[in-house]
């Protein structure tokens, strides 16, 4: 059964989340920080969906990947919206839009019709990934019922 109140939990976080990195701080020549970051969205859907999920770990594990499925499709749209539109990129999503741009194989490909479908593979490529983070946070997290433990003997 799935406690569809905890993946929205997780999926509102990642939303939040997103809106932070995209708004808050510039970023620009900061890279690899701002690869990590947005990485960062699919552990922290999985750490609340799977905390709020029950007890079984099979359970956190579901939980976590479908927050993650719900935060990587949010960055999915929300990337591939952004870099569409000329002159939206900020925070995060400006660097990771530079290392797409830069670190291309073919550079006549952002010339073409190809940049568009580099945008695209782009966006899938982080969904995915956050989906994934989501699903081993999810995975890793104790249940809410543990209560918070630093350290075990």
């Amino acid at each position: 059964m799935l406690d569809w109140r905890a993946i929205g939990l997780g999926i509102l976080a990642q939303m939040s989340y997103l809106g932070v990195l995209y708004a808050a701080w510039p970023l620009r020549g900061k890279l690899i920080q701002s690869l990590a970051l947005v990485a960062l969205t699919g552990v922290l859907g999985g750490v609340v969906a799977g905390r709020l999920a029950t007890e079984h770990g099979f359970d956190r594990i579901r939980h976590g990947l479908i927050s993650g499925i719900g935060g990587g499709a949010v960055f999915a749209l929300s990337f591939f919206g952004i870099k569409s539109t000329p002159g939206l990129a900020h925070g995060a999503y400006w660097s990771v839009g530079f290392v797409m741009a830069t670190n291309i194989p073919f550079p006549g490909l952002m010339l073409r019709d190809g940049g568009l479908w580099l945008v695209v593979g782009w966006s899938l490529l982080g969904g995915v990934v956050i989906a994934g983070l989501g699903l081993l946070a999810g995975y890793l997290t104790p249940p809410a019922s543990e209560g918070l433990v630093f350290i075990r003997e």
